[in-house]
This record gives structure tokens, sequence and C-alpha cells, in this order.
């Protein structure tokens, strides 16, 4: 009788023991997956600002030479997407501070200013 007792609860402590690791596991995959999602949508809205920003600043640089009656070199939209890729990991990162996020920022302006100048050097191809 006490060995039936035992290999019964020996069973129902490998059930129990079974569950938990089953329930920490979906919870473990669901957070990351919640994670993966929550970067894409910051990206997907960073490439959203960046072809608003973008569309902005062409619409502008198209007054201007209209004006000026010149040709007006508009920044490449490479540099919008980085900036405003980097801009929503700033902005989605809630460990930042305040003065944390506006540094993020002035990084990825200066990253959108080199990556400008990087493309401007690189030889045109056809």
């Amino acid at each position: 009788m006490n060995v039936n007792i035992t290999v019964i609860l020996g069973a129902c402590v490998g059930a129990v023991v079974g569950a938990v690791i089953g329930f920490a596991g979906t919870i473990l995959s669901t957070l990351i997956a919640r994670k993966a999602e929550e970067r894409r949508h910051f990206r997907e809205l960073g490439v959203q600002v960046a072809l608003a920003k973008f569309g902005h600043v062409r619409d502008t640089m198209q007054e201007v030479a209209k004006a000026s009656r010149r040709i007006v070199e508009m920044p490449s939209l490479d540099a919008f997407l980085v900036q405003g890729i980097k801009l929503m990991d700033a902005v989605s990162d809630s460990r930042l501070s305040a003065e944390q996020i506006a540094g993020k920022i002035t990084e990825s302006v200066e990253l959108a200013k080199g990556v400008s100048q990087a493309l401007k050097r690189q030889p045109k191809s056809d």
C-alpha cells in the first residue's frame, strides 16, 4: 500500500512541476513576443515619422527652389529614416529620463546628418 501512495504522490508532484514549467515557458514566450511586437510597432512609427518629415521638407524645398529659381539639394530619405527609427528607439525606452531622451534625440539628429553627408560623398550610380 505504501508503494502505491509513493508512486501516486510522485506522479502528482511531477504533474505539478510540469505544469509550473509549462506555464512559466508560456508566460516567457508571451512576454518576448509582446516586446518584439512593441519594437516592430515603434519602428513602423519611426518610418511614418520619417516619411512625414521627408514630405514636409520636400515641399518646403520645392517652394524655396521655385522662389529662388535655383535647384535646391534635397536631403536623402535614408537620413530621415535613420533619424525616425532612432527617435522611436529613444522614445520607446521607458527606462530613460527626459535628459537621456533629449541626448538620444540629439544623437539621432547627428547620426542623420552623418548619413546624409556620407551619401553625398558616395559616387552616383546609374
